[in-house]
């Protein structure tokens, strides 16, 4: 016999309630429905009219901690020029950023740096146990896929660029299904974008004053130029401070690494084009190999210019020093960063000889 739709109704009413009330009167609370977080990987930051110093990369994640509950998704987007990605190194030896290898020819292999890990394709779902990368993205950056990840454990997880290293980080914070969260993804999202704006605002100090030159015994001077600067943590400036010197022939530039995120190069091309920084090998199996050539990667030259020739001081690291000395004829001569020369960089400096 089929009961009236009124009375079904109520007896389905009064058995949610009672379900409801065991459910307050054990503690329990029901469950979220699983949520996507959003983090923007890196920035290229704009700089006020006028204001000294060139391009400025926001090597970070925006925001960099995120707390989400077991279930829920984070995808990561890369709008940046400058490369970065999503590493998890969960306790294993060597970390991504560390995977750099030098060749029997001189150059640098990178391929398990930029690459994903495990390749080709990183898993969807978050593994304590793995280490997880999502490479380095190198299309163009309205061609980027988000990189996705759901966590299903909770915990917090420490991740990092594989580029930047531990100078760029963030943390996922995985709490039991059903926590409460103290914001939504689009506050989470607002964070990020307060953040970055943040980011910027720091660069609006003035710009750092160039070192006077330094008086040598046999008459000619030292000059100091800075190879990048970290403004804040997480913004970096893409130049060369100062960019454009004077000196007489004899003198000496001293370029030092000052940006503990960055890594660059000085090069003298002497009108020249600049060589690739990348050279892509194929391979006979799996992923082709990817690598700073050597001319790239190692000194080229010496170190004396004479505005002839190639000279380059070779992978830069931060606080190191290239000394060079400038015999070339009175003349402007140009030199530049082989990893952030090109646009839309274009970390460029100039050198008068009197």
């Amino acid at each position: 016999m089929r009961r009236p739709l009124a009375l079904g109704l109520a007896l389905g009413s009064l058995a949610l309630l009672s379900a409801a009330g065991a459910s307050s009167r054990l503690g329990t609370h029901p469950a979220l429905a699983a949520q996507t977080w959003n983090v923007q990987v890196g920035a290229d930051i704009p700089i006020a009219p006028g204001t000294p110093g060139g391009p400025v990369s926001g090597n970070w994640y925006f925001p960099n901690v995120v707390t989400v509950n077991a279930g829920d998704t984070v995808s990561w987007t890369f709008p940046s020029a400058n490369p970065h990605g999503v590493t998890f190194d969960n306790g294993h030896t060597p970390k991504v950023a560390d995977m750099i290898n030098p060749l029997p020819d001189g150059s640098l292999d990178l391929t398990g740096t930029l690459l994903p890990v495990p390749g080709p394709t990183p898993p969807s779902v978050f593994d304590p146990a793995a280490q997880l990368s999502s490479g380095v993205p190198t299309d163009p950056p309205d061609q980027r896929h988000p990189f996705t990840m759901t966590f299903n454990t909770p915990g917090v997880w420490t991740y990092e660029c594989p580029i930047h290293g531990a100078q760029m980080w963030g943390q996922i914070i995985v709490q039991p299904t059903g926590s409460a969260l103290s914001e939504t993804p689009d506050k989470e999202s607002a964070r990020g974008q307060a953040d970055l704006a943040a980011a910027a605002a720091s660069l609006q100090g003035p710009p750092p004053e160039p070192v006077p030159p330094l008086a040598l015994s046999s008459g000619s001077s030292l000059v100091a130029v800075t190879v990048g600067a970290q403004i804040s943590r997480g913004v970096s400036v893409l130049q060369f401070l100062p960019g454009d010197i004077t000196v007489h022939s004899g003198d000496t530039v001293a370029f030092t690494g000052a940006d503990p995120s960055e890594i660059h190069t000085v090069t003298f091309t002497s009108g020249a084009e600049p060589p690739p920084f990348l050279d892509v090998r194929p391979q006979p199996a799996g992923p082709p190999q990817i690598v700073f050539p050597a001319m790239v990667a190692n000194p080229v030259g010496g170190q004396v210019y004479d505005g002839t020739g190639y000279l380059n001081s070779g992978i830069l690291f931060p606080g190191q020093t290239f000394a060079v000395t400038i015999n070339a004829p009175p003349g402007t001569y140009q030199y530049v960063c082989l990893l952030h020369g090109g646009a839309p960089q274009n970390m460029r400096g100039t050198i008068t000889v009197q």
